[in-house]
């Protein structure tokens, strides 16, 4: 069964009012007929649209590319990513995903597996500076790849930065594999690319105690600040954080819990928070919280680490609302 692709498409064309944007089912011909899976879009300003996705054809997963210069309307020929077939580890939340700059770059990030275990992965990216049409070569991220241990690599996030550098947080099980406790909780790791994705800093842990199936999520503002959500998992506790850097994402000298819920939890939900950022150097995190009667919320936040509101769940305009 094929993958449907709906995009909410706006214009300055007449519209009745309160109709600022129409949706329609865009659904290129080539994913009607193939087993599509784990869909990402990336938009910018000028119109572009990065569509990627997972397919499993039974010698492992792959990774494609379409591009649509038109807000989705038409797409060019779906290209692979990842030039080994069959290479790629991807589930619902550890998707591959994708991410614009400003001036047409685009980056692509996804786990690679090394070998052919399903257990043992790298962070992969391919970066392009004219909007996907080239791409650069594969690049690993991670600087332990070398090392031979069997770490699993994930759950990245991009964020570009003002001066066209690029930051990559991921979900990270070196020390703990190191330490005999993988599966408990996992590390977050950080890297900075000052050349468009060509080569990437040391890896550097921002925190030490984070779910393991649950993606953070990083942005970056024009001032450089870049701000990273994450969920705990501090003896199953599964609170949600933040951490703040004021520098591009060299430093993360902030560090606070966005809300003490106090959910208690085994595993791994699975839900992560969301998070973004404004020019005034705050923006809003929303998640999603299984204590008491359970449900998603929203705050505002501020570039020091505190919540700069009162939080509101999202039960008053949603019914059952997950994964914000």
């Amino acid at each position: 069964m094929g993958m449907v692709l709906a995009l909410a498409l706006g214009g300055c064309a007449a519209r009745e009012p309160g109709g600022w944007a129409a949706l329609r089912e865009v659904t290129p011909a080539f994913l009607a007929d193939r087993d599509a899976r784990h869909p990402w879009l990336a938009t910018d300003r000028h119109g572009r649209v990065a569509l990627t996705w997972v397919t499993n054809e039974g010698r492992g997963q792959d990774l494609w590319l379409a591009l649509s210069p038109d807000s989705g309307l038409t797409f060019g020929t779906p290209v692979r990513v990842n030039p080994r077939p069959g290479s790629v580890t991807s589930y619902a939340e550890c998707r591959p995903i994708a991410v614009f700059g400003p001036a047409g770059e685009l980056m692509i990030a996804w786990s690679e597996r090394r070998a052919d275990s399903l257990l043992i992965a790298d962070l992969a990216v391919r970066a392009s500076g004219d909007g996907g049409h080239t791409l650069g070569p594969t690049v690993i991220v991670n600087d332990d790849a070398s090392d031979g241990k069997p770490v699993f690599h994930g759950f990245p996030s991009l964020a570009v930065l003002p001066d066209g550098g690029w930051f990559a947080v991921w979900m990270d099980e070196r020390e703990e594999v190191a330490k005999g406790t993988r599966g408990a909780a996992a590390s977050l790791f950080y890297a900075l690319s000052k050349d468009g994705g060509q080569t990437w800093s040391d890896n550097r842990p921002l925190t030490h105690q984070v779910c393991t199936r649950c993606r953070a999520s990083a942005v970056a503002d024009a001032s450089g600040r870049v701000a990273v959500a994450y969920r705990t998992a501090r003896d199953d506790l599964r609170d949600v954080a933040l951490a703040v850097s004021p520098d591009g994402g060299v430093n993360f000298p902030v560090e606070a819990v966005i809300s003490a819920d106090g959910w208690v939890l085994s595993g791994c939900p699975v839900e992560p928070p969301s998070i973004t950022i404004d020019p005034a150097g705050g923006g809003h995190y929303a998640w999603y919280t299984g204590a008491g009667a359970g449900g998603t919320w929203i705050v505002p936040w501020r570039a020091d680490g505190g919540v700069a509101g009162l939080k509101r769940p999202l039960s008053d305009s949603l019914v059952s609302g997950h994964h914000p």
